[in-house]
Parts: C-alpha cells; sequence; structure tokens
C-alpha cells in the first residue's frame, strides 16, 4: 500500500511498475448510491483511448488533457497523459 487516506487508497508492486488508486465518490445516483472510480494514465493517450473504446468503452468527453469514459455499465473513469 502506497497511499491510505479516507476514502482514498492506492496499492503498488514493492518492485514499482504499475499503480492502482480508488477511492469512494458520491455521484448523482439514485438513493445516494456509491460507485468505483478508476482514474488511468497511459504514455500515448490516444492509442490508449483507442483500445478501451475498442474493448467497450465509449468517451463522455474531456476536461482539459484528460479524457472521461464510460464502460458499457455506464460506470465512468478518466485517462490521462503521464
Amino acid at each position: 500500500m502506497v497511499w491510505e487516506q479516507g476514502l482514498q487508497t492506492a496499492i503498488q508492486s514493492p518492485l514499482g511498475g504499475t499503480k492502482l488508486s480508488w477511492d469512494v465518490r458520491e455521484r448523482d445516483r439514485p438513493y445516494g448510491s456509491k460507485q468505483q472510480w478508476f482514474d488511468l494514465v497511459a504514455d500515448d493517450l490516444a492509442v490508449e483511448n483507442e483500445r478501451l473504446v475498442g474493448l467497450g468503452a465509449f468517451s463522455l468527453g474531456a476536461e482539459g488533457e484528460t479524457v472521461v469514459l464510460a464502460d458499457p455499465g455506464g460506470n465512468r473513469f478518466t485517462l490521462s497523459p503521464l
């Protein structure tokens, strides 16, 4: 574990490499339910965006350099440059 604060957590191998982080965010959902949110990073944003869309994700727009996507179930996540 490399980060734990409140509802935010991040893990990474002791050998380095990809870091996986998550938190709980309130969303405009019925009954105040919570969902997981992933913030992904990539060396080549265009290539990774195309790969994710090919796997079934769809773009919801951009916020600066960050692309907001959703999986086929409507769960949102972001893709940002390294």
